[in-house]
């Protein structure tokens, strides 16, 4: 009896998850039932013919020694900008998490709540024009500087929280207050971090400025969850 092979049509998300995925495009419906998002479908490969003529092949080399930047596919687009559920709902897991039924260790809920800041929670406060601050300028120094990722976390987080607590479901209250107090946690963490930057600088600058108006959103988020 013949061993049955396995495919490897499926999306990206469910191979990771080593689950049978039912190929729906652009987004399987396994995916969408777990709450996960879809990483798309890997490129499917170009075999090499022996047919190929010579001018064909010195217009591939000229191709890829060139400066012409290559075009963009549909499935590195869907990987690189992870479709997301339109109902407002939290993030309950990042894209590349192989179980959304985890409970995720506290340094991969920072993740979480950068995930929900940077893909849910910027379009919700500010203006698109300003995105290349809040989005480009912030979240690349917030690579350098840990107070600013922190601020970052703890304003997706505080956001994630409010969500959850606005649930019917206790499960869910109960996950939001949980995230709440984290997200107070990392808030009090950010705050000495910003001090202290405002302190050896004699001044504050754009950075810390913009952290000082995320902390007034954390307050706002605070008091009313």
């Amino acid at each position: 009896m013949t061993e049955k092979r396995r495919r490897k049509t499926g999306c990206l998300t469910c191979r990771t998850r080593k689950v049978k995925c039912d190929e729906r495009k652009p987004e399987c419906e396994r995916c969408e039932a777990a709450n996960v998002e879809c990483a798309g479908y890997a490129e499917k490969r170009r075999v090499k013919t022996r047919l190929e003529c010579p001018e064909q092949r010195a217009s591939t080399v000229e191709v890829l020694n060139s400066n012409v930047p290559f075009p963009t596919t549909p499935s590195q687009h869907q990987y690189t900008q992870p479709r997301f559920r339109e109902d407002g709902l939290p993030l309950m897991a990042l894209p590349v998490n192989p179980n959304p039924f985890q409970r995720p260790h506290s340094r991969a809920r920072d993740m979480l709540g950068y995930h929900q800041y940077l893909y849910r929670t910027l379009d919700k406060l500010f203006a698109p024009k300003s995105l290349h601050f809040w989005r480009d300028y912030l979240c690349e120094a917030a690579w350098e500087m840990e107070w600013m990722f922190d601020a970052i976390v703890a304003l997706g987080s505080m956001h994630r929280a409010t969500l959850l607590l606005s649930k019917n479901s206790s499960s869910d209250r109960d996950r939001g207050l949980d995230t709440k107090i984290v997200a107070i946690q990392i808030y009090i963490r950010a705050l000495e971090g910003v001090s202290r930057d405002i302190n050896e600088n004699k001044r504050a600058t754009p950075l810390a400025v913009g952290v000082l108006i995320l902390m007034a959103y954390i307050e706002v988020g605070r008091e009313t969850s």
